[in-house]
């Protein structure tokens, strides 16, 4: 079932996802046993996603993340945050992003509500939080490609309709596991 808006970031988990992750990730969210966060926006980043400024930096086998996400809209608490972060500052703004599904609920996460005289807004702070390795969608630069693929359809592009296949390959992916299981 749809619990808000709970799906945009599967087409691009079909297409940037390991085997594992699309397993992991795709098929709870489907059956409506996750609920995942889009969490792009930051307080004074704007419009303009590519000048976001948490982190996510490599050490050893995980991401320390720190950052503030906001303008998040969700009527329910995530299972999951599909988070854009910087891997390296060092590197030119949109080669230097990284996406990464985080379990929402791992130490160092806080989430708030601030009322708003139309409904609500949610923020959530990332203090230092530990994230495993393969967390990390695609290859540490490739987030702000992935986040294209996402607000495509976002923004009213036809990333999500039945002409283009991906309804279908969904489909398909999950006939596949559901024999394989």
């Amino acid at each position: 079932p749809s619990m808000g808006d709970n799906s945009r970031w599967i087409p691009a988990m079909m297409v940037w996802g390991t085997e594992e992750q699309k397993r992991r990730y795709i098929v709870p969210a489907l059956r409506g046993e996750t609920i995942t966060w889009q969490a792009f926006s930051e307080p004074h980043s704007g419009s303009d996603l590519a000048s976001v400024k948490t982190e996510a930096i490599l050490a050893d086998n995980e991401y320390l993340i720190t950052g503030e996400k906001a303008f998040i809209t969700g009527r329910f608490d995530p299972d999951y945050l599909w988070t854009l972060a910087v891997t390296n500052p060092g590197r030119p703004p949109r080669l230097n992003l990284g996406l990464f599904m985080v379990d929402a609920r791992l130490a160092g996460i806080s989430i708030k509500t601030q009322r708003l005289l139309a409904g609500s807004e949610r923020r959530v702070y990332l203090e230092n939080v530990r994230a495993p390795k393969d967390c990390l969608i695609g290859l540490p630069y490739q987030g702000w490609e992935i986040v294209q693929t996402i607000l495509e359809g976002e923004r009213g592009g036809y990333g999500f309709r039945e002409e283009d296949g991906t309804v279908t390959s969904v489909l398909q992916y999950l006939k596949d596991e559901r024999e394989q299981s």
